[in-house]
């Protein structure tokens, strides 16, 4: 009998940018739906196993690097595509690609950048969902990369998209993945955050604009003078303030 090792990511933070980008492929060809197929093919990716020929009916006929050809059978692989289903569960953190042609992303995390990046990102990135417009992917994209030498400026972002508008749609959805990702860490570290934003089924433009704006209002009070420096601060920083005052908020309605 032969012994075949494998090492499988359990999570989204153990992606590596190859896989990540399958992943991303597969759901922008509207894979998911079919979700035995979709693991099916994730875990063979993931495995290394080349399938030759047309799967039989009780097993698959593959090649491993350096290996001769094996007989897995249907329900083994069944089985190890089964513990993939985290993938089409919620996305948690993980780590974006290294580049995007010469761009490069922001702190996985986000730290060292500024709040006024993180509201811009956010913006494109619920109306990317809400829409399914590639014109606010473009903009995500644009609001998360940029060049070594280059300062984040929201107001060229729009004519930023449009270099980005060249990239393929599952490499621009990886970043897709990547910031829903980064939205569930902040849900975890600030629990409280969330709970200022508007609450509807729908979002139209106007809720998505309320929606940021009362990250800012949150900082502000009120005070317009202190509307820039609010857009100048640490994102985190920002963040953790934001989530102080919710709780408090939240404790004074108890």
């Amino acid at each position: 009998m032969r012994t075949i090792d494998l090492i499988i990511p359990t999570n989204w933070i153990d992606l590596s940018n190859k896989q990540l980008l399958f992943i991303a492929k597969l759901f922008v060809s509207d894979f998911a739906k079919y979700r035995m197929q979709f693991l099916t093919h994730v875990f063979i990716f993931f495995s290394g196993a080349r399938v030759i020929g047309d799967p039989h009916l009780s097993f698959y006929l593959v090649k491993f690097k350096k290996q001769k050809l094996v007989e897995l059978p249907v329900s083994m692989v069944a089985s190890m595509a089964n513990k993939l289903d985290w993938i089409l569960s919620d996305v948690t953190e993980l780590k974006p690609l290294k580049r995007i042609f010469f761009a490069l992303p922001v702190n996985y995390r986000m730290y060292n950048t500024l709040f006024e990046q993180f509201l811009t990102a956010e913006n494109y990135y619920i109306a990317f969902s809400e829409t399914k417009e590639i014109k606010y992917l473009n903009m995500l994209v644009a609001s998360l990369y940029s060049l070594p030498f280059q300062r984040f400026n929201s107001k060229k972002i729009v004519k930023r998209s449009k270099w980005f508008s060249l990239v393929s749609l599952s490499v621009k959805y990886t970043v897709f993945l990547w910031y829903t990702g980064f939205r569930t860490y902040i849900s975890n570290e600030c629990p409280d955050l969330f709970s200022v934003a508007p609450k509807t089924k729908k979002k139209s433009k106007l809720v998505i604009k309320t929606h940021i704006m009362s990250f800012v209002r949150g900082l502000t009070e009120g005070d317009v003078t202190k509307t820039n420096a609010v857009y100048k601060s640490d994102t985190w920083a920002a963040l953790y303030e934001l989530n102080e005052k919710a709780k408090e908020g939240t404790k004074k309605k108890q």
